[in-house]
């Protein structure tokens, strides 16, 4: 499983930093790069990685399970609003805008509210 989950991680690492490369270089392939790596990080790496940890039981406390599950979800519902946007579907807006949100208010919050708490 750790193997798995570090070679997913890697590929779909390193499948968007040589996007973001193409992109600045304008060669061509730079938003399938982007966009496929996004989506293995998204949809492959991340769900895989809250299975290790609720299988491991390094989230133990509630905070951590929350964390944990709101990080999931913004990353489910943003990798959805991607797959969404790729095949013109409406409502994909709506999906990465959900996505972003959760991500940028309730899933931070929890990540720096507890370096807060430790000082």
């Amino acid at each position: 499983m750790k193997e798995l989950l570090y070679s997913i991680g890697l590929l779909a690492s390193v499948s968007i930093s040589l996007g973001w490369l193409f992109k600045l270089l304008n060669w061509l392939g730079a938003d399938q790069l982007f966009t496929y790596g996004f989506l293995g990080l998204v949809l492959l790496f991340l769900p895989l990685l809250a299975i290790d940890q609720f299988s491991t039981m390094l989230v133990t406390n509630t905070t951590n399970q929350i964390k944990v599950g709101l990080g999931l979800v913004s990353a489910f519902l943003t990798g959805i609003a991607i797959v969404c946007k790729l095949l013109n579907l409406r409502g994909a807006d709506l999906l990465l805008i959900a996505g972003t949100l959760l991500f940028a208010f309730d899933f931070y919050h929890f990540c720096f509210s507890r370096c807060t708490k430790s000082h």
